[in-house]
């Protein structure tokens, strides 16, 4: 189903993919709910809604493929030009890049998790709370980003910069909008959606104090987001590599446990969103080398 996706998003069919995406992810919500609210069969249940929903969004995507993104008649050409080493060793170079990047995002968001632990009950049930709306806007700024790149990439074969340059203006307004518009409701008004996640009063007392460090963190981690999907469109995997790698070594790692050692849950969230400003920053100065190399 990635493969599915990434393809299609490649070939800018933007409204297919969210076809299948639709189609797995509400079958997932109604799978769950019949198997586990229904039928009672628990964690069995939400596994198997799960796998039965990834099946369902493959076949949709069969079916998308065959009825007219493929040239049949091309195969004969194309199946003697399948075995290129250049163009696969580019393709794993990419992946390898890809996967550096998201294993140190990963584990960076696990290490704040771990270390909200040793801050006491209170920082980690309040963090966890935090990090599940940082998740949620990620998956809405996600989807810009994943338009970025389908549109980047075709931009950057036709060497059109205005273009390029016009999509990440747009695409960075729209992402740093929509985060930071969900850091101030939040930061506004905390206790009536927070008191959807959880009935510890505890916990929605503690909440105002930390909630605003969602600005900086949803706003820089907007930018950050479209700039992934910018260079994943040119297929720059070692930009997103290296600045991952020095957002996540030079700047969340000691301010991270700098707060671990001093007991100071705001200190971790500065960690975090020095993660964020870092890649902002380091993505945005390859931005003019990019479009100056497209221009030879």
């Amino acid at each position: 189903n990635f493969v599915l996706l990434g393809w299609l998003l490649g070939r800018s069919q933007g409204k297919a993919v969210v076809i299948l995406a639709f189609i797995g992810n509400s079958s997932n919500i109604l799978l769950d709910y019949w198997f586990i609210k229904l039928l009672g069969w628990g964690s069995y249940g939400a596994g198997l809604a799960t796998a039965i929903s990834q099946y369902l969004m493959l076949l949709a995507g069969a079916i998308v493929i065959a009825t007219g993104s493929i040239s049949w008649q091309l195969w004969p050409t194309i199946k003697s030009k399948l075995w290129q080493p250049a163009a696969l060793r580019t393709l794993f170079d990419l992946n390898r890049d890809i996967l550096v990047r998201t294993f140190a995002l990963v584990l960076s968001l696990s290490l704040f998790t771990n270390l909200s632990s040793g801050l006491g009950e209170m920082v980690l049930g309040v963090n966890t709370l935090l990090m599940q709306v940082f998740l949620m806007a990620s998956y809405f700024i996600d989807g810009i980003a994943l338009a970025v790149e389908s549109h980047a990439g075709r931009f950057y074969g036709q060497r059109a910069n205005a273009d390029l340059h016009w999509l990440l203006l747009f695409g960075s307004g729209i992402s740093i909008g929509l985060g930071l518009a969900i850091a101030l409701l939040l930061t506004g008004w905390p206790i009536p959606f927070f008191s959807l996640l959880t009935i510890h009063k505890s916990l929605l007392i503690a909440l105002p104090a930390y909630v605003p460090w969602l600005i900086p963190v949803l706003t820089f981690g907007g930018i950050a987001f479209t700039l992934d999907g910018y260079f994943l469109g040119l297929t720059n995997g070692r930009v997103l590599r290296n600045s991952t790698l020095l957002a996540a070594g030079c700047g969340f790692l000691p301010t991270a446990t700098l707060a671990s050692w001093l007991n100071q849950p705001h200190l971790l969230w500065l960690a975090l969103a020095t993660l964020m400003v870092i890649r902002a920053i380091t993505l945005l100065r390859q931005v003019p080398s990019q479009l100056s190399l497209n221009s030879l």
